[in-house]
């Protein structure tokens, strides 16, 4: 059970203490300390999966999240701390902005009991929270069609003014580019979807007097992208930042990044060492796809700085950086079938290489490279850059 509720002031409430006291409830009542934190020992708390961390509550200025389970026991612990901070803060919780989803396994009955327990109705499908949609349907562009009209209207307001071309071309990288980053930074757009944001943009570039009919392109929208010192104007194409902002999720999870976030999607998934060259599952979400997609952004350029660890594979991972994709050729084809790991082609105690065995192993480009890398003094692990 998910509540999604919103807090409002009373004209004499002072609206200090907000987080502070929430978190130190939560803490009394076995809930979760920070904004979006682990609990061992959580009652009311829920996990996205059998081995992931358990979670109770998101906290954001005067939005609050809270996770829970189906019973009546949880939410009279919800029900209770928010009217103490309600008596002693003088904010109310906003019950017609509040909302509750529920899992499809839940009982109608149940989710009526609940419903009057709280006095707050079903959460609507298209709500919103901090900017994206809280539920999905499986017509993307229906979800994001908000951001659409939201660049419309932004670029509407500046139509009337008279602006040079450096005065737009700034509107459009400092403000018209960074309307959708938020959500793009979870969500996978559809390509048709970008294309229109693009085109509302380019536009507002050649033609800003009038928001319908044709213009006159003096010159192709690929190029107004390249950055300035390559004759551009440095504008972004949408599908390019969506990406981007996907592959930077995808490098947190391949390198082990220690986050709650991402400990919850690597147990959630089961993501092991090699997940980068790992083929995407057909069951997963649509936003775990869209992660696994943008992998291939990462593999161009990850590499494994060598540590003391055992987890290097010299004919799978990438671990020399001065030859072609990162992984060693070796010197005939049926070697590449016997796993080596690098740990065994070198002395850790003497910190130098085999050096016969690696010219054994690898072709003479691939063995010079190998002979070339140092090998660390002091104790590292095995690291992903």
């Amino acid at each position: 059970m998910v509540v999604k509720q919103k807090v409002s002031n009373r004209p004499e409430a002072l609206g200090k203490g907000t987080h502070s006291y929430l978190t130190s409830s939560f803490w009394r009542k076995k809930f979760s300390p920070d904004c979006l934190n682990q609990s061992s020992e959580a009652k009311t708390s829920t996990a996205s999966s059998m081995s992931g961390p358990t979670f109770t509550h998101m906290m954001y200025t005067n939005d609050i999240v809270l996770f829970s389970k189906a019973s009546r026991k949880d939410v009279a612990t919800i029900s209770g701390i928010l009217e103490k901070y309600s008596l002693r803060s003088g904010q109310l919780v906003n019950r017609s902005k509040s909302g509750i989803f529920f899992s499809k396994h839940t009982q109608r009955s149940t989710r009526r009991n609940i419903k009057n327990i709280l006095k707050i109705k079903a959460l609507k499908k298209d709500a919103v929270y901090l900017g994206a949609s809280f539920l999905m349907c499986r017509a993307l562009s229906k979800d994001f069609a908000y951001l659409q009209h939201k660049l419309e209207a932004r670029l509407t307001g500046w139509r009337s003014k008279c602006l040079s071309w450096a005065g737009k071309r700034t509107l459009i990288n400092s403000v018209a580019l960074t309307i959708p980053i938020y959500s793009m930074s979870t969500f996978n757009f559809p390509n048709k979807f970008c294309d229109n944001l693009d085109s509302i943009t380019q536009r507002f570039w050649w033609n800003p007097k009038t928001q319908n009919g044709n213009f006159l392109a003096l010159r192709a929208w690929d190029k107004l992208c390249h950055p300035r010192n390559k004759g551009g104007l440095g504008f972004k194409k949408a599908k390019d930042v969506n990406i981007a902002l996907l592959a930077k999720l995808a490098w947190q999870i391949a390198s082990k990044r220690d986050s709650l976030c991402m400990n919850i999607l690597r147990a959630k998934y089961k993501t092991s060492k090699d997940w980068l060259h790992s083929e995407p599952t057909k069951s997963a979400s649509p936003i775990w796809k869209a992660i696994k997609n943008a992998k291939k952004v990462i593999v161009k350029g990850a590499c494994y700085t060598i540590g003391d660890d055992t987890s290097i594979n010299v004919w799978k991972d990438p671990w020399v950086p001065w030859i072609h994709g990162f992984i060693p050729t070796p010197r005939e084809e049926n070697l590449a079938h016997n796993p080596i790991m690098v740990s065994q082609i070198f002395y850790l105690t003497l910190h130098c290489w085999k050096s016969n065995l690696i010219r054994e192993l690898f072709d003479p480009p691939s063995a010079q490279a190998i002979l070339s890398l140092p090998i660390p003094i002091r104790h590292r692990h095995d690291k992903l850059v």
